[in-house]
């Protein structure tokens, strides 16, 4: 499995420029737990994705959301995407296979 993609910044409208990287990650993650625990279920291993608000009260999502991986319903893999303050785009990746066992 390949390592945890870098914070990558991108100009508002140019998100597609890393689908792919997006893609890859979820891909791979899903592919070592499938060959860690041999035999799983599909509907164990499930990307879902949430817009975040910066306010609870607030309807405006001001372009962030997460998707993420789950396995079991733990979370095992995401993908932060935010707004910057230079009103660029942010993907933050994180994994914790911890919870596989």
């Amino acid at each position: 499995m390949k390592s945890i993609p870098q914070q990558i910044t991108v100009d508002r409208g140019q998100q597609n420029t890393i689908q792919k990287t997006i893609d890859d990650f979820f891909s791979e993650t899903r592919d070592f737990v499938k060959d860690y625990k041999k035999t799983i279920h599909p509907s164990e291993v499930e990307i879902k994705s949430r817009e975040l608000s910066v306010d609870k009260n607030s309807p405006i999502t001001e372009d962030s959301r997460v998707t993420y991986l789950t396995y079991k319903d733990s979370v095992i893999a995401a993908v932060f995407e935010t707004k910057t303050e230079l009103d660029k785009i942010r993907y933050t990746f994180l994994r914790n296979l911890t919870n596989i066992g």
